[in-house]
């Protein structure tokens, strides 16, 4: 049944966002406990030793995460559920190995780094070297959980990271003051605590599935097959896509100076938030199972586009109101970042339906097409750059953006229709509801009636 679908990704979608609503303030307290526990110096060295992990994180294989994800998913809807479970296992041990070796690596290498700058910093960053093994176990846990349509635990964990992290650093300063050491101690103890809880269920879904596949096993590498058949063009477009969101504030700087960074760095930042309620992390899980059926890939283009049409324009008109009102209470001297946030902001209006069809095209492991629209968009970005910043200043930089990001959907969208013809839609589809829109309303007004009745 198709409404069935809907329920299942809808309510997927639900979970997922609630838990980013949730942590999102957990988060943004943890920051600011932190920034009130450490000194300025301290808060410094504590960012730099972060900045270095971030930094030495971007040698790992996170952004196969996504291509695996996706291939497990697409095999598990051909019927290939052995074939799944054996391109995760082989990314298991990828993942364990890189990880360890970064471990390995950076922990020998802290007193060599470390020489630079103060004594301290080598036993700082040999603590947090043990994050990068523990950030991929953290990551196949969710890969897996995912797989397995558990959003609840895979939203969850980053809930229990900060909700845990926040109880132990309270319950640590009731004692004694924190310092640098304990803090990096503290991010690395609370991956720890959580994963085992995490780890239950993933192992007990693993044997499941090898007991229903019969031990199913494969004489080549399933994961060296997905990657010389996808990986030059994932890597290529990952490397490409981190230059081309980063290039953004050397071109301002470049044109306008570094305050001019500043300001519509800041308007970006409230976009990304505005954005970040929705995850479409179930979409990414059931889109790719579902690319046999016809009926659902329409569906899901012209009906979901249609919803997140709707949802994000209340989103946008929501941020009208509240973003400002953040600005003026709690950011003031950033009040010159509104009319910029208002332009690129604007862009919300297409963004759900750009979205569905971005992934659309990663479930049909069209990566050479996606690392087109990259290239496209960076060239859009480099164009538009030279001719409206020097005439319109930072409006000039908000009008790029909104600019890019629209080229970018409607290269994807070609993209799409070389592929799949028959998901063309058009703007009635997204704009105006039918029949069917109208039952799936009322159920769902029915199905959130008995749940609050069920409190009662």
């Amino acid at each position: 049944m198709i409404s069935d679908f809907y329920r299942k990704l809808i309510v997927g979608e639900v979970v997922n966002s609630f838990f980013i609503v949730v942590t999102k303030p957990l988060t943004l307290i943890n920051s600011f406990v932190i920034i009130g526990l450490l000194s300025l110096h301290d808060f410094g060295v504590y960012r730099l030793v972060l900045s270095f992990q971030s930094m030495v994180s971007g040698f790992s294989i996170n952004f196969l995460d996504s291509l695996v994800l996706n291939e497990m998913n697409v095999t598990h809807g051909e019927k290939q559920n052995g074939r799944a479970r054996y391109i995760f296992k082989e990314y298991v041990y990828l993942k364990l190995l890189v990880g360890i070796a970064l471990t390995l690596g950076v922990f020998f290498l802290a007193e060599v780094i470390g020489s630079y700058y103060d004594g301290a910093v080598a036993m700082w960053i040999r603590i947090i070297s043990f994050l990068f093994v523990i950030e991929n176990i953290r990551s196949l846990l969710v890969i897996f959980l995912q797989y397995k349509l558990n959003f609840f635990l895979s939203s969850f964990y980053s809930f229990a990271y900060e909700a845990v992290k926040l109880i132990l650093i309270f319950l640590i300063y009731t004692y004694h003051t924190l310092n640098v050491s304990e803090v990096l101690l503290l991010t690395v103890f609370t991956h720890l605590a959580i994963i085992p809880f995490m780890l239950r269920p993933v192992v007990r879904g693993y044997i499941q599935e090898d007991r229903m596949d019969e031990g199913y096993s494969e004489k080549k590498s399933l994961l060296l097959e997905l990657l010389k058949k996808c990986g030059s063009w994932t890597i290529s477009r990952y490397y490409l896509l981190n230059f081309s969101q980063n290039v953004r504030p050397w071109i301002i700087n470049g044109f306008l100076g570094t305050e001019a960074v500043a300001i519509f760095s800041v308007a970006l930042s409230f976009l990304g938030s505005l954005k970040s309620f929705i995850s479409f992390n179930s979409l990414k899980v059931y889109l790719p199972r579902e690319l046999g059926s016809e009926e659902k890939l329409i569906g899901i283009i012209g009906r979901g586009g249609r919803y997140l049409t709707y949802i994000y324009a209340c989103i946008f008109f929501g941020g009208l109101v509240a973003v400002p009102l953040t600005v003026y209470l709690l950011f003031p001297k950033y009040i010159l970042s509104l009319p910029y946030f208002y332009i690129i902001s604007s862009s919300m209006f297409f963004f759900g339906i750009s979205t569905i069809v971005g992934q659309i095209l990663y479930s049909l492991r069209l990566q050479r097409e996606l690392f087109f629209t990259v290239l496209v968009g960076l060239i859009s970005t480099a164009i538009f750059s030279v001719l409206l910043i020097p005439f319109f200043g930072l409006y000039g930089v908000a009008w790029e953006f909104f600019f890019t990001q629209f080229i970018v959907f409607m290269v994807s969208y070609f993209f799409l229709l070389q592929y799949k013809p028959e998901l063309r839609i058009t703007m009635r589809e997204v704009l105006f509801f039918d029949e069917y829109d109208k039952i799936l309303f009322f159920r769902g007004l029915h199905f959130l009636r008995k749940r609050i009745m069920s409190f009662f």
